[in-house]
């Protein structure tokens, strides 16, 4: 027992010696590293920071020769060292590297952002007492390796304590040879320029040019189909909120929530919903309150569904997308109406809509050189200039008009009567924005303006006749407007207009899901939620995308519903089909690279880095070089052998030891 106490006490104190050397040389490589930054500042000169530094290490090495030389071979000191390279390692993953002093003053406070910045934290596999730690580690199984003979029978020790040296040289060869980049490719383009990270960071520290060129063939990614599922979300205090479960979309099967007596169970789902209408009351006894024209719209191969409402000015009409001219609904057509199409020969293609505090609106024609005195106010506007398309000059800080394509037809007005005059613009395209220039006139005259431009192509629908006008190169023809046939826009057999209901007033209208397809593209949800003592509620729970109302909160608890799916986030594959070309376009070599599946040549690996899903020609694609790789792989297969070696052939030795003699 005195032994074994014994023991106990020297394993102590060999582990506390070495941990006391190994602390104070990691002190002194970071004041020997400042010597050097302090010398190169123009301190006390580069030469005699060097001398600092230098006279620092050799104090050191002084001080410890002794302990040093007692301990170096033993493992109390390599495993000290080992496990400092290991936090010193988790440090360097833990605090963010090279980011800027504010950042960690910011995040540690001045003292401790200070203290990163002085002992290298900032840069940890550059620093001094990093590679100090490593070259104590490698020095300590160097001499517990040359405490023993190079025999056959030592073989497996040697194997299994110098494959870590090797190891760590691969990896540090890598460190500072190597090189790791990216190539912005799009298809069809030949490149030769990668743009190089430093060192083993993110950031880009400039290019390298190829003596070869990489040419992007054919770029091809495919997604996981989404699998939407109901999550409960717990809100927390100050924090963002946590995913409590996940439950798949099975109709009609309960399921509690956390903690509470609400339970909830999806009645009906629909992969790929849409709308239905039906009118509560019959079409005939319906007033017109508040009309509303629903319609799909074919454009550019996407198909969307809208909503047209004639009693509110912004969201009565919409812009043609190939023709920049307006389908506008109206249920009874007014003065600005009868002039568009009055007579069915003549079209003013100019409206100025002039909109009071009450929603009155007045509509004058938009000719260059009127002047309007507001009513009710001592407001005149002037309409100075029209611009068949407007474009905004960044470096004179002015508008000009651009070409005569009609892209972006706009109005200049000046609004008079005030202490000085107010310059604004206004948009046919984009009737919505707002310069403070418009919300300056705005608040002068309290009328809101909106321009409208006719190109000579467009539709009118008027509600009450159920009819539609078409204007086409300056002549307009009435027709019936006739639900579900898809007027084609001028032009365009691809892309239409077509309405699919009319009613009289939307109050009356009830909009019910149907299901489009069983593709999982837009899916919806029908969520019965109930409690004991409490009416049970039936909800509709889609998507969130972006907006917090499609969420289902759940009254007096810290819970909310939402219908997600994260694996249509993400990519079953990238795969990018590439050539390689010399200087006269030659193709060397070709192959494809896929995640996980490089492509070596001529010493460089290439390999799928980064697509784009907004630009489906994109491909990202990583480039290294990696000296050190064939180092590392010898050094585990050292240490692989050396441990095999230890206890497969010591058993083997063992056995044959005791094995009996015939006859014996």
């Amino acid at each position: 027992m005195n032994n074994t106490s014994a023991d106990h006490g020297i394993t102590l104190r060999g582990f506390g010696d070495s941990s006391l050397i190994v602390a104070i040389a990691l002190i002194a490589a970071v004041v020997a590293e400042q010597a050097i930054r302090w010398g190169e500042s123009g301190s006390f000169g580069m030469m005699g920071g060097l001398l600092v530094s230098l006279l620092i290490v050799a104090a050191w090495f002084y001080t410890f020769f002794k302990p040093l030389k007692r301990l170096i071979g033993t493992p109390h000191f390599a495993v000290t060292s080992l496990l400092f390279l290991a936090g010193a390692t988790a440090l360097g993953t833990f605090v963010k590297q090279h980011a800027s002093a504010v950042y960690y003053q910011d995040t540690f406070g001045v003292f401790w952002g200070r203290m990163i910045e002085f002992s290298g934290l900032q840069d940890v596999f550059h620093s001094w007492w990093y590679i100090t730690l490593f070259l104590l580690l490698a020095g300590s199984l160097i001499v517990v390796s040359l405490t023993r003979k190079f025999t056959r029978a030592n073989l497996s020790f040697h194997l299994a304590h110098l494959s870590p040296i090797v190891i760590l040289f691969g990896v540090w060869l890598d460190f500072f040879y190597g090189m790791r980049g990216i190539m912005h490719m799009e298809v069809g383009e030949k490149n030769n320029v990668v743009h190089a990270f430093h060192r083993n960071t993110n950031y880009l520290s400039g290019e390298l040019e190829l003596d070869f060129s990489l040419r992007l063939d054919q770029f091809d990614s495919e997604k996981f189909d989404p699998d939407y599922k109901v999550q409960i979300w717990k809100t927390r205090e100050n924090k963002d909120p946590e995913i409590v479960a996940a439950v798949p979309v099975n109709l009609n099967r309960p399921q509690r929530v956390h903690s509470t007596d609400v339970s909830f169970r999806v009645v009906d789902y629909f992969p790929n919903y849409g709308w239905d209408y039906e009118a509560a009351v019959p079409l005939e006894e319906m007033e017109p309150k508040d009309p509303i024209l629903i319609a799909r719209v074919k454009s550019n191969q996407v198909e969307e569904t809208i909503q047209l409402r004639s009693n509110y000015a912004r969201y009565n009409s919409i812009v043609d997308p190939y023709d920049q001219s307006n389908i506008e609904f109206a249920w009874t057509m007014n003065d600005r109406h009868r002039a568009l199409i009055g007579g069915g020969e003549k079209i003013t293609p100019h409206f100025l809509r002039l909109i009071d505090s009450t929603g009155q609106e007045t509509a004058i024609e938009a000719t260059v050189g009127t002047r309007y005195k507001l009513p009710g106010t001592t407001s005149e506007i002037h309409l100075s200039r029209f611009y068949d398309n407007l474009v905004y000059n960044d470096e004179k800080g002015e508008y000009f008009d651009g070409d005569k394509s009609g892209q972006n037809p706009a109005i200049e007005v000046v609004l008079r009567g005030h202490e000085e005059p107010v310059k604004f613009y206004l948009f046919s395209n984009f009737s919505g924005h707002q310069s403070p220039e418009i919300a300056r006139a705005r608040m002068l005259t309290g009328f809101d303006f909106i321009y409208n431009y006719y190109s000579g192509q467009g539709m009118l629908i008027v509600g009450e006749d159920r009819s539609i006008y078409h204007i086409r190169n300056g002549s307009v023809e009435k027709d019936e407007l006739r639900i579900g046939y898809p007027y084609l826009f001028e032009g365009r057999l691809d892309a239409y207009f077509l309405v699919t209901h009319l009613f009289p007033d939307a109050a009356q209208v009830n909009s019910i899901p149907t299901n489009l397809s069983d593709d999982p593209v837009n899916p919806l949800a029908i969520v019965e939620v109930s409690s004991p003592g409490k009416e049970t509620l039936e909800e509709y729970l889609m998507p969130p995308r972006g907006n917090k109302d499609a969420l289902l909160k759940i009254e007096g608890h810290p819970y909310f519903l939402a219908l997600e799916s994260t694996r249509e986030q993400e990519t079953k594959f990238w795969k990018s089909h590439v050539s390689f070309l010399d200087k006269q376009d030659n193709v060397l070599n070709d192959g494809i690279i896929q995640v996980n599946q490089p492509v070596k040549f001529r010493g460089y690996r290439f390999y799928q880095t980064d697509f784009d899903p907004r630009r489906s020609n994109y491909s990202g694609i990583g480039v290294s070089r990696e000296p050190g790789l064939g180092i590392i792989y010898i050094g585990f297969g050292m240490m692989v052998i050396g441990v095999l070696m230890m206890f497969y052939f010591r058993e083997q030795s063992v056995n044959i030891g005791t094995r009996k003699m015939p006859g014996s």
